[in-house]
């Protein structure tokens, strides 16, 4: 068994290679950035394979079409029942048998001996097909007990001048059974694909829409802590041991207008097949009409405070100390940590990382400070210089850690290590170290949980800032998302921010040259 890429399609479908070669081979064709998926299901259907139904792809919602989740079900009910008997598996798969319209059908038969044939049949024309639509063998014929079966619409068949006659819908599917005698199991397999193919395929809406994100802005912060970054004083942490208060560096950096951009892989690069692919993936912004790979505003940001470190382990274990705190999720929770909820002698000045968004709120709500929005944390980390690194254009090796080639990621090095790393404004370890969360996005899916992941923003060596959509830290969303979060070497951590006045931000303007070249209907937001 194993996925299979497929694509780019051509009108006359492929022949599966590898179940040629040995008939017990499952292959599930995959196409998870499609918007539309006739293509995938009809070619599994003539190769008697799987199709992957995957619509939550790493956090990112792309919702299966009307049309599609219907001739899933249709073809899923006829492929397991062939399967069941075994005609799936058959030794003696015939692709491309011959058929009637053969400019626009396409059949493939599978023999089974003494327990029949099965045909599955496509009709790749975007219109209806009738009339005959493929002759029956001449041994088949030749035994009058055979029964014949149009399985996709539940029906008994007789040969006409030893023709087989049906309809096929367009872009449609057929399937013929030929059997000797008409078993309890089939004849509830037919009953129930009658009441299925009742309402043609064509009546399903085929429009894809992207699904809109909300994005759940951070909130303002109380006026103590507005006082308190007036004032000029450090944001405040405790002393592990002590439980006393110490002063925990933090960098002012006044307000200003900037070009805020997000670009990169945004999961993956751009599914070359698929021109919708650009809204499928990526998250959407308050300000955008939906989700897109590709960001770029110009932003006006008022003055903040920001903790030039990232948070340490002896400070979050100075913040469970004075909370009591107890995560909703202990799964991989402070994973390099001891049972007994300390950190390994010598690494109090390592950033903390196994860490989800809810423990980062809590640990901000605590002191009374909270996470950066991307933009701020762009602002940051040099965003108005436009440089490609936060220290300037030019690579520097010492500025960042060392890549880590080797299969077990050793722990991050402390904070402030590598100080030509810093930003202008002196904040520390913006790239390489740990991955940094920011804020939530929330799917809006009708009718399902929301679908939330954490951005993170993340500045590569390359120079390029893009977004890396997880879920919170484990098993939130689905399996499939926890994978990446099982790589060694997947650290989170945190960033804690605070205002030094009554904190936002105001769009002024908006560039989506490439978002535009290729949906010229996107929405341009006002200025305010």
């Amino acid at each position: 068994m194993g996925w299979g890429y497929w694509f780019p399609y051509t009108f006359r479908p492929f022949v599966d290679m590898y179940r040629w070669l040995e008939p017990r081979r499952l292959t599930n064709v995959c196409n998870r950035w499609a918007t539309n998926h006739t293509d995938d299901i009809q070619l599994a259907f003539f190769n008697g394979a799987g199709f992957e139904t995957w619509e939550n792809i790493w956090g990112i919602y792309n919702r299966i079409v009307d049309r599609n989740a219907e001739e899933v079900r249709r073809v899923a009910a006829m492929l397991r029942y062939l399967g069941g008997v075994g005609h799936l598996h058959s030794a003696d798969w015939v692709p491309f048998f011959p058929v009637e319209h053969d400019d626009v059908v396409f059949a493939s038969q599978w023999p089974l001996g003494h327990q029949g044939t099965a045909w599955t049949i496509i009709n790749r024309a975007n219109r209806s097909v009738d009339g005959p639509q493929l002759a029956v063998p001449a041994e088949l014929l030749a035994d009058s007990s055979v029964q014949y079966y149009d399985c996709y619409h539940g029906t008994r068949l007789a040969p006409i001048a030893g023709k087989l006659e049906f309809a096929i819908e367009p872009l449609g599917y057929g399937c013929v059974i030929a059997v000797t005698n008409e078993s309890a199991a089939l004849s509830g397999f037919l009953a129930s694909m009658a009441a299925m193919t009742v309402t043609p395929l064509a009546s399903f809406d085929s429009n894809w829409r992207p699904i809109l994100q909300t994005m759940i802005l951070n909130q303002a912060q109380p006026a103590a802590v507005a006082a308190a970054a007036k004032s000029g004083r450090g944001l405040a942490a405790t002393d592990r041991s002590s439980g006393e208060r110490i002063t925990e560096p933090s960098v002012t950096i006044g307000g200003g207008t900037f070009l805020f951009q997000v670009r990169g892989i945004m999961d993956e690069p751009i599914w070359p097949y698929d021109g919708n692919n650009d809204l499928a993936v990526g998250v959407q912004y308050p300000w955008e009409m939906h989700a897109s790979r590709y960001h770029a505003q110009y932003m006006t940001i008022d003055a903040l405070e920001i903790d030039r470190y990232p948070v340490t382990n002896a400070a979050f274990a100075a913040f469970l100390q004075r909370s009591s705190y107890i995560p909703q999720n202990t799964a991989r929770y402070l994973q390099f940590w001891s049972t007994n909820g300390s950190y390994p002698a010598g690494h109090g000045q390592k950033p903390v990382t196994y860490v989800s968004w809810g423990d980062a709120e809590a640990y901000c709500a605590e002191a009374g400070k909270r996470l950066p929005d991307e933009w701020e944390w762009q602002w940051a980390a040099g965003g108005a210089s436009g440089a490609r690194y936060p220290w300037g254009d030019a690579p520097i090796v010492d500025a960042i850690p060392d890549p880590v080639k080797a299969r077990v990621c050793p722990p991050p090095p402390d904070v402030g290590h590598h100080p030509l790393g810093d930003s202008a404004s002196g904040v520390s370890d913006l790239v390489g170290n740990v991955w940094q969360v920011r804020r939530w996005c929330r799917c809006n899916v009708t009718g399902l949980r929301p679908c939330m992941h954490a951005c993170m923003h993340v500045v590569s060596v390359f120079g390029s800032p893009s977004l890396l959509c997880l879920p919170p830290r484990p098993s939130a969303v689905s399996s499939i998302l926890l994978l990446a979060q099982r790589q060694p070497g997947l650290y989170i951590h945190i960033r804690i921010y605070a205002t030094r006045t009554h904190t936002g931000y105001s769009p002024i303007s908006a560039l989506f040259p490439r978002l535009n070249a290729r949906h010229p209907h996107a929405m341009q937001p006002k200025p305010r």
